[in-house]
This record gives structure tokens, sequence and C-alpha cells, in this order.
């Protein structure tokens, strides 16, 4: 959803400024100078300063960027334009998403020591899928009237607010609830079967889809020990590899796609580059999906207890929800939001723990953020001084409001704070759009835009 949210408002922007000033260089017309922020009265930049260390520090407990907040003070306050408010605001949010990686990678989950508080192997499940629905979405944003989009947007973030209090209220109840008697836990000669011969388990040293039959109890045992030993790893190698490639891959398509002048959009060479795009995505999803699908088959083999929040993927879970996923990053391109407002509650409906809802939501943001602002820097739309600057702001910011967070959710043993900030968040983050919206004038368009001729 925030590579949707670039890439639409990208695609947006650099077919106004070639209107405005009736050049095909879009990108040299559009490159920004430090003086159109250096000459503001000297009350903006510090008000600003302020306001967006306050917002990413109350933003980044909740595992959502921010990106709402800041566009409405680099707007508001500021008196930006948002071709100048977007692109700052993405720097800002990479900040943030350093500071929030840097407080969360040492922290286990509060019901589940064992486990990182980053689930990594979600974020690989999710993040492709994702950012395949973003390249759908996009196309809608841009050719869309902002007006259409505005009303499903404050629709959605309205009714995702509501059933987020609603879980809210649920995981408080529970918290509230005395302690359950821990479970017993029985194994008889039943539960052994060799299930993992029909679907296979991995293997360190064999590659991630080597598939390996467990054939005696001693083998199960020692296949579960290797598993929890790689989840239990702060640095988990093969997920990270994984979204490190995935990364590339989507950042080297995005920069053809919308940042090569010389590949018109729609042209046979642009549909190619957009569709094995999106079949690479889905391929990668898929291959993930298999490695999980045998991971959670070792571990029902050797009679594994699932802690609380661990997801035991399944042939139907590991359809529903990379589905969602898909609709998550298509409605988050489409509507223009980051995907942090959506995917954290679909975390929680999944029943993910909430502090591991919010850790990994703001891992993923490193990933999208982070190629947001390597792009815009490359095509010139925001300052390399400025991006500094407000990074460094949004990684302060960042880094006291994960602390307080953390404190607050550890001091009080209560993760439903963190359910309802992201309540909180996703409602007040669409009345920010609304406001930013309404004060630039993109209400006032009805008139639907011609995505190829951009």
């Amino acid at each position: 959803g925030r590579y949707g949210l670039y890439l639409g408002q990208a695609v947006r922007l650099s077919g106004r400024q070639v209107a405005r000033s009736g050049s095909t260089c879009g990108a040299a017309a559009m490159a920004f100078e430090d003086t159109d922020i250096g000459q503001l009265e000297a009350w903006k930049q510090v008000v600003s300063f302020i306001g967006v260390f306050f917002a990413a520090a109350l933003a980044v407990g909740s595992g959502v960027g921010g990106g709402s907040f800041f566009i409405a003070i680099f707007v508001l306050v500021m008196g930006l334009g948002t071709h100048y408010a977007i692109p700052l605001s993405k720097a800002t949010i990479f900040g943030v998403a350093i500071a929030a990686f840097i407080v969360n990678y040492s922290r286990r989950q509060p019901r589940a020591t064992s486990r990182t508080v980053i689930d990594y192997d979600l974020t690989s499940m999710f993040e492709p899928i994702t950012l395949a629905g973003t390249l759908v979405g996009v196309i809608i944003n841009v050719v869309m009237p902002n007006i259409f989009i505005l009303i499903p947007l404050i629709l959605l973030l309205s009714f995702t607010s509501y059933k987020t209090y609603i879980k809210g209220k649920s995981v408080l109840a529970k918290e509230r609830a005395p302690p359950a008697p821990p479970p017993t836990h029985e194994v008889s000669s039943d539960s052994l079967e060799l299930t993992a011969v029909s679907h296979g388990a991995t293997r360190e040293g064999e590659g991630d889809l080597a598939e390996v039959p467990l054939i005696n109890e001693d083998e199960k045992k020692a296949e579960l020990d290797r598993i929890c030993k790689e989840e239990s790893a702060f640095f988990q190698p093969r997920p990270v590899k994984f979204l490190a490639v995935m990364w590339l891959i989507f950042m080297t398509t995005a920069v053809l796609l919308y940042g090569v002048p010389g590949i018109p959009r729609c042209s046979p060479g642009w549909i190619l580059i957009f569709l094995s795009s999106f079949g690479l995505m889905i391929a990668l999803t898929y291959y993930y999906a298999r490695i999980m699908e045998r991971v959670t088959a070792a571990k029902r083999a050797a009679d594994h207890h699932f802690a609380p929040g661990e997801i035991a993927w399944d042939p139907t879970n590991i359809v529903r929800y990379p589905a969602m996923c898909f609709f998550v990053g298509f409605a988050a391109a489409g509507l223009g939001v980051g995907g942090g407002l959506l995917s954290g509650p679909l975390m929680l409906k999944l029943g993910v723990e909430p502090v591991t809802s919010a850790a990994t939501s703001s891992f993923m943001i490193l990933f999208t953020a982070s190629s947001s602002t390597v792009q815009y820097l490359l095509v010139g739309r925001v300052s390399p001084t400025y991006a500094l600057y407000f990074g460094l702001v949004g990684f302060a910011g960042g880094l006291v409001g994960q602390k307080i967070v953390v404190h607050l959710v550890t001091k009080h043993k209560k993760q439903s704070i963190l359910v309802f900030m992201l309540a909180g968040i996703t409602l007040v983050s669409g009345l920010a759009i609304v406001i930013v919206e309404a004060a630039s004038g993109a209400l006032t368009s009805f008139s639907f835009t011609n995505f190829c001729s951009q």
C-alpha cells in the first residue's frame, strides 16, 4: 500500500507538472530546490519539526508510518504543495521505520518469549502479494477523480477503525479476565503419525523446499528444534534474504514503470514489465507459502503446541489471507493511503498478538518507505537536505514514541493499548486526508484521467 501511494501520486504529479509547464521534461521541471523550504518563516519550520516529531511518536507505536499526519503538517503549516509534501513524508516515514526497527529488533513477544516480536515469516507472506495489489490499485488511483476516491476511503477507514476498536475491547476483556490454568499436553501414539512424509519438511543445508521425510520421533523432534531455533533468532536469514530479493525486484520494476521516460506508458514494453512484476510478486508469495506449509506440517508432526499468535498455516488460510492482502494492497494504493492502516487490522484478525502486529507492520514499512525515498531522490522530487532533516526528526520521534509505547505495554501488561491506538489513528488519518484534499482544492475536480497519456 505504501508503494501504491508513492506510485499513484508520482504518476499524478508528473502529469500535472507537464500540463503546467507545457514540456515533456517532467523530471527536470520538478527538480526540488532547497530554497523552496529554506525561505519559509522560521516559526513555520520550527512548528513543522515539532509537529513531525510528535506525529511520529504517536504513529509508530501502533505500527503505522504516519504519512497522512506528515503530509497535513507540510501542506497546512509549511504551505507546501502536495508534490513536495508527499516525497518529504516518505523520507520522514523512512526515519520512523528505522527507529521502530532498532527498538523492536531485540524484543520478544510477551506471551511467547521464545519468539521475536517481529514476525519475519508473516512479513514474507504478506508483502509480495500486497505489492501485487498495489500495482493494480495505482491505476485506479490515477484514473479516478479525487472525490470518487475519497468517499470509499472514508468509509473503509471508518469501518476499519470501528472493527479495530471492537477487537481492542475483546483484547481488553481477555486481559482483565483471570488467567487460565496452563494447558496439559499429552502425546499419544496416534498423534505421532508421520504426516510430514506426505507434506515434506525443510532441513538445514538442503534448500528451503527440500522435502525430507521424518521417519521417526527423534527426527521429528530434531526438525522441530531446528525450526524453533531459527524462529527464535533475532536475525533470521531465510526471510530476510527473501525480503531483500523481493525489495530489489519490485524497486527495479517500479523505476522502469514510472521513473524511466524512455518507456511510454501502456506501450508493449511497459505492459510486459507490469505483467512481469505482477507475476513475480504472485510467484514469490506462492514460493514462501509452500515453505510455511511445510514448516507447519513439521510442527504438527512433532505435536508442537502453537504459542499465542503463532499462525498454523493450512490449505485454507494460506490462500485466504494472502488474497485479503491483495485487497489491502489494492485498496491502499487505489485509495491513496499507507498499507499499515489496513495490514495492521488484518494481522489482528488473523489472531496475531497486538504487539507483534504493530512491530511487524513497522518492519514492513521499512522496506516500502526506503524504496519510495530512494526513487524520489533519483528522480529529483525531494531535496536530499530536507529529506535528511525530516528523516532525522522522524527517527527521533519514532525512537521516543516506540520507547514510550513499549514501556506502557510492559508496565501495564495491556496490549489492548496498541489496538485502541491503531483504531484512533486510523480514524484521525482519514480526517487528515480530507483536510489536506480540501485545502489543496483537489475535491473540486470530477474529471477522469487518461492513465496512458500521463
